[in-house]
């Protein structure tokens, strides 16, 4: 009977694969913004570079809402948070950014 109360037991950690299906279709993962920063920053860190996001209206304008900064001086303006993600593979085809 041991080898069947197991198979009894239910798993939320193995449950976590089925929220991405609805009646047998894919549907995305929703993933933050915020989140999707952070996947994306610990990713740059090997090569010294941080995303950023523009505090004020007028970097905004200057280098976009986002960009990507190495050391003191900006790398990269007017970066798309979400093609950086998937160009470094931190976001899989299945999430959405939200």
């Amino acid at each position: 009977m041991g080898a069947f109360a197991a198979l009894n037991v239910q798993l939320p950690h193995c449950l976590t694969r089925s929220r991405a299906y609805v009646h047998g279709m894919a549907t995305k993962v929703p993933v933050s913004t915020r989140a999707l920063l952070q996947r994306v920053n610990r990713r740059l860190a090997g090569d010294g570079e941080v995303l950023k996001i523009a505090r004020t209206a007028k970097v905004a304008a200057a280098v976009g809402q986002f960009f990507i900064v190495r050391g003191n001086r900006v790398a990269r303006e007017h970066v798309d948070p979400e093609a950086v993600a998937r160009e470094l593979g931190v976001l899989a085809d299945s999430e959405r950014v939200e």
